[in-house]
């Protein structure tokens, strides 16, 4: 049957003018050239203009993401670790003490039970202590009391503090 038809088409074919089949084929291919721009070309760049409006947003989307990413890891690294109660509760101090430089100037960390730590430092300026009592704060230690006492030297400040390590 398909061999038929196909003779039949090119008797057809051959009974046409040189001038009939040179505009047929012609009428033919405009014709193909049409279908593939409006079937692909054209598709194709409406959705590349899509895609482009919307890079400008999903490349800040990455970047809030990326900058979420950086602060989820300083956070993991600041908060404490699970594990044996004061013992965790004291490591997670000193990581977040010396992520800040203030290590060395705790003088006492005293475990009290029932996850609570007393904590003595040094005088330091106060912005350095606060800023890493925000720290603990973030990591899920609270300051339950806390006493800065004014140094002799009049611009530092020593601490007294009382920290747990739930949250409430």
């Amino acid at each position: 049957m398909a061999a038929e038809s196909l003779s039949r088409l090119r008797a057809a074919w051959s009974a046409r003018s040189a001038r009939e089949r040179t505009l047929l084929a012609i009428g033919a291919a405009v014709v193909l050239i049409g279908l593939a721009y409006g079937l692909v070309y054209q598709p194709v760049g409406r959705a590349r203009a899509a895609l482009a409006g919307r890079l400008p947003a999903l490349r800040a989307d990455l970047r809030l993401m990326r900058s979420q990413v950086a602060q989820i890891e300083r956070l993991r690294r600041l908060s404490p670790q699970s594990g044996a109660g004061g013992d965790s509760l004291t490591r997670s101090v000193e990581s977040t003490a010396a992520a800040r430089g203030l290590r060395d100037s705790i003088t006492t960390l005293t475990p009290l039970g029932g996850d609570r730590l007393q904590l003595v430092g040094k005088p330091v300026p106060a912005k350095l202590w606060l800023d890493w009592l925000s720290d603990l704060n973030r990591a899920g230690i609270r300051v339950q009391s806390c006493h800065l006492s004014l140094s002799s030297a009049g611009s530092l400040v020593g601490i007294d503090a009382i920290l747990t390590g739930g949250r409430p």
